[in-house]
């Protein structure tokens, strides 16, 4: 093992420079060379070693290690067997020089051989020169060369060129260093008692890259036709390769098969080909069959007869897997079973379907196909067992005529039956009924609502409320009997539909929905009790709701509901009653609200990211507590929450903001930029200030001077000059 190999160690978290800087240099193609080297040499070494060892590339070298050292096995044990020569003694066709053979079959001989011109290594396959005397033949070796030629996937191997030489045609193939799935199973067949359980995953991989380029080569218009374990590649790198299109028919061809001809190998072949009928989910059942043998490790016809052969294809159900070995999992049997169905119409409809269900399996998802049921398998036998079928529906009609007298029973008790149905389904119409009612009425009261608090949005603009003692930049309201006359009248006839919806509520108690809406509708009174001044009234709506929307949650918890519309309500909540508590000088109360509306409001955002009303939520609690502390003097806590209520409100915005959100952000830039300037970084404190002026948040009035002595009216120590102004009044509610 180089060097460079050797820092892949577990001490050492990252490889070398030179493995990692270069691109023909990956770490596990490293260590699969020395894993193999070892092998080689007789020695047995451990892929838990090497996970152990290098715990960064232990998915990758638990996937592929395996695979080399199965490759290693069977390389040596069919060593001793291969031919160290070509056919017929041959050594150079043109510029190839043959180096052995590598197998031969019905549509050619094979051999690996060196092109001299390129200097590489290729798979030649060569149609002896005594099958020029079959046209057919000949017309099928070129439409394999077509058909593999117009292929281009990761799992099909690749043809390079065709070409005619000494009287030999042949066609140049990609090289692919490994070993056919027929000589893999023979292998594992001998050691089947040390089989992991990571065998059948590894199986289901195969499977998945198979399928692929089987949908690929269909998609092209390209049937293999010839699906089998000595047709499927496997290299040392555990990467499965599609060869021998000998059988393969084009889209946009005739077909070369005659009326009768059975195409394929027999043991593989889809009981549909038997009748010269085959399209995709023929492929997908010679697939299935080889999955099949790669679970048992043994072929799933065993007759040697061929006629007795063809009436198994043709009458059999495959044995399930599970019978041959019983630690087969379930949905990888159902799975192989479908894929391998007898009936065309039982398969999977596509390669790409059987890729999907393999995928789910790996993936410990459901998968889509079902195992047939005791009905199904039993139509199945009667139709391939049609003497026995009639002989059993002779007996059924017997026992049919003895059920008569139970049935006229069963008629009349049905009837009973249909009566209480009818029964229940009027009841559950009146049900429905009285919902939509109930509906309708909530929708009137919100109406209500809307319009009372459009109105009183409309009064208080004309006429602030007095904010209270202490609040600088605002002077003593303008005298306006009238307006605020109206908005009291207003708060009280919200105060009577308050009373409605909590006798709504109470007489519908175990209706989550209708609670909901109560503490909506508190949480509304409370906004416009408090734009009016009425603190306490405020308070008390605001706390109603809290307690409401608490017991909801604790309700919906309970039941494994959903709570967040409840979460973010009390969130709301807490944020307003710490507006109330700073307005009337409870500081420390103030306080805890904020912060318990920042730590409800942050994983609110978190599980809900796209949510703007959560995050415009959090943005205000957070603006909130922030200039709360600023104005206690805790500049740096006081920072990073205006930092975090810009971020938030800005995430929310796209193109030109509403006028809310301008004021809101304009504030919260404004708020930013005076604890900059008090903390020296003028640069920075201007752009705040800029941006505070583009969104119409201009510079505060002055604060008017104290007397000699005089504590700091309001929430706490005064701020320092030019502090801007306070937040806004609570936002739009969570309706």
């Amino acid at each position: 093992m180089d060097s460079e190999t050797r820092d892949l160690g577990p001490n050492r978290a990252e490889p070398s420079s030179s493995v990692a800087n270069s691109a023909e240099r990956n770490p596990v193609d490293v260590l699969a060379e020395e894993f193999a080297e070892r092998c080689r040499k007789g020695e047995e070494p451990s892929v838990a070693e090497y996970a152990e060892k290098y715990p960064q590339l232990a998915d990758e070298l638990n996937e592929v290690l395996p695979s080399v050292a199965l490759m290693e096995q069977v390389k040596r044990r069919k060593q001793s067997q291969q031919a160290a020569a070509a056919d017929a003694g041959m050594e150079w066709l043109g510029d190839f020089h043959i180096v052995r053979e590598i197998g031969r079959g019905g549509m050619g001989i094979v051999y690996e051989a060196e092109q001299k011109a390129l200097g590489r290594r290729v798979a030649l396959k060569v149609l002896p020169q005594h099958y020029l005397l079959d046209a057919k033949r000949l017309q099928r070796f070129q439409r394999e060369a077509q058909a593999a030629a117009r292929l281009h996937h990761t799992n099909i191997v690749p043809v390079f060129g065709v070409g005619e030489c000494q009287g030999l045609h042949y066609y140049v193939m990609q090289y692919v260093d490994g070993h056919g799935l027929n000589q893999v199973i023979e292998h594992l067949a001998a050691q089947r008692s040390s089989l992991s359980s990571d065998h059948w995953r590894w199986v289901a991989r195969l499977g998945v890259q198979v399928a692929d380029a089987l949908q690929y080569a269909h998609e092209q218009g390209v049937l293999h036709r010839d699906i089998k374990p000595a047709n499927v590649l496997l290299d040392n790198r555990g990467t499965v390769w599609i060869t021998d299109f000998g059988l393969a028919k084009l889209s946009e061809h005739t077909d070369l098969t005659a009326l009768g001809d059975i195409v394929g190998t027999l043991h593989y072949l889809a009981p549909e080909a038997l009748e010269s009928r085959a399209d995709r989910r023929s492929d997908v059942y010679g697939l299935g069959l080889t999955l099949y043998e790669l679970l048992t490790l043994q072929q799933p016809f065993t007759e040697s007869n061929p006629a007795k052969l063809l009436r198994q294809i043709s009458e059999r159900e495959l044995p399930r897997p599970s019978g041959v070995n019983p630690r087969i999992p379930r949905d990888l049997e159902t799975i192989v079973l479908k894929a391998s169905a007898r009936s065309p119409d039982q398969r999977y409809s596509s390669a790409a379907e059987l890729a999907d269900d393999l995928r789910r399996f790996l993936d410990d998802r459901p998968i889509q196909a079902r195992q047939a049921g005791a009905a199904e398998r039993l139509w199945r036998c009667c139709r391939r067992n049609r003497a026995v079928a009639s002989l059993s529906l002779a007996a059924v009609v017997s026992l049919l005529l003895a059920l008569v007298v139970g049935w006229i029973g069963y008629v009349r008790t049905t009837e009973a039956l249909d009566r209480e149905s009818r029964r229940r389904k009027d009841a559950d119409e009146a049900t429905r009924r009285a919902e939509a009612n109930v509906a309708m009425s909530l929708q009137a009261l919100e109406e209500m609502f809307n319009q009372i608090k459009s109105t009183d949005e409309a009064l208080l603009a004309v006429s602030p409320p007095d904010p209270g003692p202490g609040r600088p930049g605002l002077g003593p309201p303008p005298d306006n009997p009238v307006s605020r006359t109206d908005s009291r009248e207003n708060a009280a006839l919200l105060q009577s539909i308050l009373e409605f919806y909590g006798r709504f509520a109470q007489a519908n108690a175990a209706n989550s929905s209708l609670q909901f809406e109560a503490a909506k509708a508190h949480r509304r009174v409370g906004d416009i009790q408090q734009r009016l001044g009425e603190l306490n009234k405020a308070q008390q709506a605001y706390e109603r709701a809290a307690t409401i929307a608490a017991t909801l949650t604790a309700a919906a918890r309970t039941a494994g509901s959903a709570i967040t519309q409840y979460v973010a309500l009390s969130a709301e909540l807490e944020g307003r009653l710490g507006q109330l508590a700073r307005r009337q000088g409870m500081l420390r109360d103030a306080e805890a609200h904020f912060r318990k509306a920042v730590e409800m409001g942050l994983p609110l955002v978190k599980e809900n990211p796209e949510v703007s009303a959560y995050r415009l939520s959090l943005a205000l609690a957070q603006q909130s507590l922030g200039e709360f502390l600023w104005r206690q003097q805790h500049s740096p806590e006081a920072r990073g929450l205006l930092e975090q209520a810009i971020a938030n409100t800005e995430r929310c915005i796209s193109g030109e903001p509403k006028p809310p959100l301008r004021v809101s952000l304009g504030m919260q830039y404004r708020c930013l930029s005076d604890i900059l300037a008090a903390g020296g970084e003028r640069d920075k404190a201007q752009a705040a200030r800029r941006k505070a002026e583009q969104l119409g948040v201009g510079p505060p009035p002055p604060l008017p001077p104290l007397p000699p002595g005089a504590p700091s009216p309001g929430l706490g120590p005064r701020p320092p000059p030019g502090f801007g102004p306070r937040p806004p009044p609570p936002g739009p509610g969570m309706d």
